[in-house]
C-alpha cells in the first residue's frame, strides 16, 4: 500500500516537473525572440540615424552658405570674445539679450579639428537623427512598425526641404528645438515602477536639456513647464518620487546653468540664471523686451518674414495671408508699425 501511493506521488511530481520545464523552455523562447526583436528594432533605429546623419551633413557641406549673414554671424562672433590670445575666458561674454550656451557651443565646435561647417554639419545632422530615429517613433510605439525606416527617412528629406536653411546656417533653432523635446521626452517615457535612481539621473538630464532649450531660446521655458506639470499631474509617480523627480530637474538645470551665473554675475552684477532679455532695449534703443516681443509676434501676427539674396537685407516686408488682411493693406487700413 504504502509502496503504491509513493509511486503514484513520482508519477504525479514527474508531471509537475516536466510542466515546469515545458514553461521555462516557453519562457526561455518568447525571450529569445523578444530579444532578438530588440536587437532588429535598434539597427532599425540606428540604421536610421546614420541615414539622417549621412543626409544631413552633406546637405550642409553642398549648400556651402556664407556664415557671416545676420543672426548666424551674431552667434559665431559673440562666442569668439570668449577665445583671446591667452586661452578660454568666460568673464569676456558681453553684456547682450541673448543666453551664452549656443554661442559658446558654436566655438568648440569652430575651434576642434573638424572645424566650423563640417562640425556643425555632423552635430546639426545628430541631433535631427536622433530626433527622427529615435524619439519621434518612440511616440507610435509599434504603429507603422515596417515602415519606420521610410517614415523616418521621409520625415528628415521633408523638414531639408522646408526648413533647411535651419541647419545651412549656424542658427539656434534645430539646437533648442532637440533639447525642449528631448528633456521633455525623456521625463514622459519614466514609468511610475521606475527606481528613485533610475528617476533622479533621467530628471537630471531632463533639466539640463530643458534650461539648454531656455538659455539658447527664452520663449520656449513657457511650454516646457507646461509639458512638465501635465507629466506631474498625471503620472502614477506617487508624491515622494515627483519630489525627487521635480528636486533632480532643478539640480540638473542649475548645473549647466552655471556659466550663464558666472557671465550675469560680471555682466548685470546678480548670480542667476535667467536671461537678460530686457537688454535688447538697452543695446538698440528699443523699448521692447525681446521675449515678451517674441510671444506678441506668435499670439497677434499671421505672417511669415524672409529674405533670399545678396547686399544689405532690405527692410522687412509683409506677407498677407487671410483676405481680410489683404482688404485691409488695400484700404491702408492695416498698422504698418
Amino acid at each position: 500500500m504504502w509502496g503504491e501511493e509513493t509511486l503514484e506521488y513520482g508519477k504525479e511530481h514527474m508531471i509537475v516537473m516536466k510542466k515546469t520545464m515545458k514553461d521555462r523552455k516557453g519562457m526561455l523562447i518568447s525571450w529569445v525572440m523578444q530579444s532578438g526583436k530588440y536587437k532588429s528594432n535598434c539597427m532599425v533605429n540606428i540604421a536610421i540615424f546614420f541615414l539622417i546623419l549621412i543626409l544631413t551633413s552633406l546637405y550642409v557641406m553642398l549648400r556651402n552658405v556664407d556664415m557671416t549673414i545676420g543672426d548666424a554671424e551674431w552667434y559665431l562672433s559673440v562666442g569668439d570674445s570668449c577665445f583671446t590670445g591667452n586661452g578660454f575666458n568666460l568673464l569676456n561674454f558681453p553684456q547682450t539679450f541673448r543666453g551664452c550656451l549656443f554661442p559658446l557651443y558654436l566655438q568648440f565646435i569652430k575651434k576642434s579639428i573638424l572645424g566650423a561647417r563640417l562640425g556643425w554639419a555632423i552635430t546639426s545632422g545628430a541631433m535631427i537623427g536622433t530626433l527622427f530615429a529615435f524619439i519621434f517613433p518612440s511616440f507610435f510605439g509599434n504603429v507603422y512598425e515596417k515602415y519606420r525606416l521610410w517614415i523616418g527617412m521621409l520625415m528628415a528629406f521633408i523638414y531639408i526641404c522646408i526648413f533647411g536653411d535651419t541647419i545651412a546656417y549656424t542658427l539656434s533653432d534645430v539646437f533648442a528645438t532637440f533639447f525642449l523635446i528631448t528633456g521633455v521626452w525623456a521625463i514622459i517615457n519614466l514609468k511610475s515602477e521606475a527606481s528613485k535612481s533610475k528617476i533622479s539621473v533621467t530628471a537630471a538630464l531632463s533639466g539640463v536639456c530643458v534650461y539648454i532649450a531656455y538659455n539658447t531660446r527664452v520663449v520656449f521655458l513657457y511650454g516646457a513647464l507646461c509639458a512638465v506639470i501635465v507629466v506631474l499631474v498625471f503620472s502614477d509617480m506617487n508624491r515622494k518620487k515627483k519630489v525627487i523627480l521635480i528636486t533632480s530637474m532643478l539640480v540638473g538645470a542649475f548645473l549647466i546653468s552655471l556659466p550663464q551665473c558666472i557671465v550675469n554675475l560680471n555682466r548685470e552684477d546678480m548670480f542667476s540664471a535667467r536671461v537678460y532679455t530686457e537688454n535688447y532695449s538697452k543695446i538698440y534703443g528699443d523699448a521692447d523686451n525681446l521675449q515678451m516681443q517674441q510671444i506678441e509676434w506668435g499670439m497677434n501676427y499671421n505672417r511669415y518674414e524672409t529674405y533670399v539674396g545678396g547686399g544689405n537685407i532690405p527692410l522687412l516686408q509683409y506677407i498677407l495671408l487671410i483676405p481680410v488682411e489683404r482688404k485691409l493693406y488695400e484700404e491702408k487700413t492695416l498698422p504698418m508699425g
